[in-house]
């Protein structure tokens, strides 16, 4: 049986003290990993953008759906063998109430810790860490140690520029997606966890920002952010809009 539940658009709020926020909230069961043929406005899907590509036929990053199975070519995996933070949504229990979501630093979807068959999605990007007690300074330390992510670019103290983020909040089993208009690494990190999220990464940014939403109000989509092709995307296909 699939249960489809509300979700919600918040858009241009402050977070956290970082403003130019924009997020959907959905629940864990409506939300997955697409491919797509060109930018979130001209797809049939709202969310937000999902991994690196390099073309319209090549991913750069995990973007994988059920069972660990690539959405596009290259999704199973990160190039050059590179360890990114990667949200895993997954179901052990083989009960929609089980649903959750952790994140895990991988170069590919055998690395997940449990059962491949229990994927129901992953989305890789660049970790938030957002379970730890970091400072600025330690957290750009461990991500720069451990997922080189000077080939990806805009990465570093003070380095601001319009992110795209995912994160679970567990108390309500929640998956909130979002937008920033200019935020660096770690703000990104303080949005999160200002939202309760005890998961989260960073997922492509920059020039490929962008979010898709609706609202009660009209069920025409709002498309905000970058309109370039970005080829792959976190879905959200709730019952309604609040």
């Amino acid at each position: 049986m699939i249960i489809m539940a509300q979700a919600s658009f918040v858009q241009n709020t402050t977070v956290g003290g970082v403003s130019g926020v924009y997020y959907i909230s959905a629940d864990v069961r409506d939300v997955s990993v697409k491919s797509i043929g060109g930018n979130l406005a001209n797809s049939s899907y709202s969310g937000v953008n999902g991994t690196f590509f390099n073309n319209a036929n090549e991913l750069l990053g995990i973007a994988v759906g059920p069972n660990g199975v690539a959405v596009k070519n290259g999704g199973e995996r990160t190039p050059k063998r590179f360890k990114r933070g990667t949200l895993f949504c997954y179901n052990a229990e083989a009960q929609a109430s089980q649903i959750t979501c952790s994140e895990h630093v991988v170069t590919e979807v055998t690395e997940y810790p449990g059962q491949r068959s229990w994927i129901n999605w992953a989305i890789g990007g660049l970790s938030l860490h957002v379970r730890r007690n970091l400072g600025k300074e330690a957290y750009y330390a461990k991500v720069n140690a451990e997922e080189s992510p000077s080939g990806i670019g805009s990465f570093g103290s003070g380095v601001k520029r319009a992110r795209t983020f995912i994160g679970y909040k567990p108390s309500n089993q929640r998956v909130i997606m979002g937008y920033i208009r200019s935020a660096e690494a770690y703000e990104v990190r303080g949005v999160l966890i200002a939202l309760g999220c005890t998961e989260g990464v960073m997922l492509d940014s920059g020039s490929s920002s962008q979010i898709k939403g609706k609202t009660s109000a009209s069920n025409t989509p709002i498309n905000v952010g970058a309109t370039v092709g970005v080829y792959n995307m976190v879905a959200a296909t709730p019952s309604s809009w609040a």
